[in-house]
């Protein structure tokens, strides 16, 4: 498979296209250890995998306007919102998936810059249940 660069990745919230603001996008799943050891072990730790907790994060680009960052994002904050990140503006295949899921809007700060710079939203949303891969 070819690498790839990150130069044409949609992210959705909400339903909303907000790609043309985000900066940075970071879809992590974590999977907590449970130490399964016992007195068989041969006093080594042995490990399962137990559930899984995922997160999205975002870097945006702040925007007022109507159907941008701010009108999308602050009627979210405290309910669940769908999203959709695609590393590539193509339909989802095996080498550009389509990685959607919901998460809880938990936190907002839509005014962060100092002077002469770009107001900026970075955002660390937990995800609420599974996180699907789409490749068809």
């Amino acid at each position: 498979m070819a690498k790839q660069v990150a130069t044409s990745v949609v992210v959705k919230i909400g339903g909303v296209d907000l790609s043309q603001y985000v900066a940075s996008v970071n879809l992590t799943t974590n999977v907590n250890e449970v130490v399964t050891t016992n007195f068989a072990s041969g006093g080594n730790v042995e490990r399962v995998g137990g559930l899984k907790d995922s997160s999205l994060q975002i870097s945006f680009m702040q925007d007022f306007a109507a159907a941008a960052v701010e009108a999308t994002v602050y009627p979210l904050i405290g309910s669940t919102a769908a999203f959709v990140v695609n590393p590539s503006a193509t339909a989802p295949s095996s080498t550009a998936p389509n990685y959607s899921g919901s998460c809880v809007v938990t936190a907002w700060s839509p005014v962060a810059g100092a002077v002469g710079e770009l107001l900026t939203a970075d955002v660390t949303w937990p995800v609420t249940g599974a996180v699907a891969k789409a490749t068809a």
